[in-house]
């Protein structure tokens, strides 16, 4: 036959209810003193225009082959920057 055994009636004292410790007081660390960047600092960023890949006249194709409607102007400005178009896609500045 099978030995039951009785465990103690009393709880340990380790698991009774108890007040919560409150943490201490933590100083105030400044990120930005190691490198962190703060997101909400009012700063306003600056927008810098990457040097692109293509010609003038390569980012007016491209637009104009999504028909974009920036084309047009695109295409204008390549014209004035001294690039040669072909033929067929001058446009005239006055529709």
């Amino acid at each position: 036959m099978a030995k039951i055994l009785r465990f103690p009636d009393q709880v340990s004292a380790k698991y009774d209810f108890k007040r919560a410790k409150r943490g201490r007081k933590r100083k105030k660390v400044d990120l930005e003193d190691y490198g962190q960047l703060n997101l909400f600092s009012g700063k306003k960023g600056q927008v810098f225009r990457l040097p692109s890949r293509f010609s003038p006249f390569e980012e007016a194709l491209l637009l104009d082959e999504s028909h974009d409607e920036r084309a047009k102007d695109a295409y204008l400005k390549a014209i004035s920057e001294g690039e040669i178009l072909p033929k067929h896609l001058i446009v005239s500045p006055n529709p």
